[in-house]
C-alpha cells in the first residue's frame, strides 16, 4: 500500500505509462518544476497554476487570468519514483479522468475468450472490473516474444476469413507457449498458423472486453452493464 501521501485520492492509482495532449502541459510543467526546485532550491516557494480551479472555470480561463497558487518545493518521499509523483500530482489537482486498461500483459492476447469478468477489479473504484482494450502491450522486453506475437497477428489478419476454430470459450492447450501440444503443432507450419490464430479469437474483430462481453468499438460500451454496481469512470483512447 502507498503511504507516502495522506491527502485525498480522487481516482485509482495509475500506471506510469502517461499520455497527454497540449492541455496537460501546465500540469506537466508544474510537476517537473516542483521536482527540480525541491532538488536545486529545497524549501523555496514556487508559483504553480491553480489547476483545481480549472475544474469549474476551464483551463483557458485560468491561464488567461494568470490564476496561480504558491507551493513549497521540498523533497517528499513520493518524489523518489516517477509513478508515485504522477499519481500524487493528479490527486492534488483533483483530477478524475483516467484511461481504461489498454497496456496489457502480452499473455492476455492468446487466452482466447477465457478472461475474468472482473479483470483488474478493486473494492472502491472499479468493483466490477475495468474494460480492457487489446490495442497495446506491456512488459514486452523479451524481443523474441514480442516479435512472435506481432508476426502472428499480422499473419492471422490474412488467415482470418479461412479460420475454423473449435467451439467453446476455453483456450486450447496449444495456445500455451512451450507446451507439448504447441510443440507438436509447430511441426506442421501451415496447421500451426491456422490453429494459433484461434488463440487470438475474438480480439481481431472485437477488441474490447468488459464484464464477460466483447465489443467492437468504444461507442458500443455502456457506462454500466446491467449486473454491475456502479458506472465506469475510465475513458477509451
Amino acid at each position: 500500500a502507498f503511504r507516502d501521501w495522506s491527502g485525498k485520492r480522487t481516482m485509482r492509482w495509475g500506471h506510469a505509462h502517461p499520455t497527454w495532449s497540449y492541455w496537460a502541459l501546465p500540469f506537466v510543467c508544474d510537476m517537473t518544476f516542483e521536482r527540480f526546485s525541491a532538488t536545486m532550491r529545497p524549501g523555496s516557494t514556487i508559483d504553480v497554476w491553480n489547476l483545481p480551479e480549472a475544474q469549474s472555470k476551464g483551463l483557458l480561463q485560468v491561464l488567461e487570468a494568470g490564476r496561480t497558487a504558491t507551493r513549497k518545493a521540498q523533497q517528499e518521499a513520493f518524489m523518489n519514483e516517477d509513478e508515485d509523483m504522477m499519481n500524487v500530482a493528479l490527486w492534488r489537482d483533483g483530477v478524475t479522468k483516467d484511461w481504461c486498461k489498454y497496456d496489457l500483459e502480452w499473455g492476455l492476447y492468446k487466452d482466447r475468450m477465457k478472461l475474468d469478468k472482473r479483470m483488474y477489479w478493486d473494492t472502491k473504484w472499479y468493483p466490477d472490473g475495468l474494460p480492457v482494450i487489446f490495442i497495446s502491450m506491456h512488459n514486452t522486453k523479451p524481443f523474441e516474444i514480442t516479435d512472435w506475437l506481432l508476426s502472428l497477428y499480422a499473419r492471422c489478419d490474412i488467415e482470418r476469413p479461412k479460420l475454423s476454430c473449435p467451439a467453446g470459450h476455453q483456450a486450447p492447450r496449444f495456445c500455451e507457449a512451450g507446451s507439448t501440444d504447441e510443440r507438436r503443432v509447430r511441426q506442421t507450419p501451415n496447421e500451426y498458423i491456422q490453429k494459433l490464430c484461434c488463440c487470438l479469437e475474438p480480439r481481431q474483430q472485437t477488441n474490447i472486453f468488459w464484464g464477460g462481453q466483447w465489443f467492437e468499438n468504444p461507442e458500443q460500451v455502456p457506462k454500466k452493464l446491467q449486473h454491475m454496481k456502479k458506472e465506469r469512470t475510465c475513458l477509451f483512447p
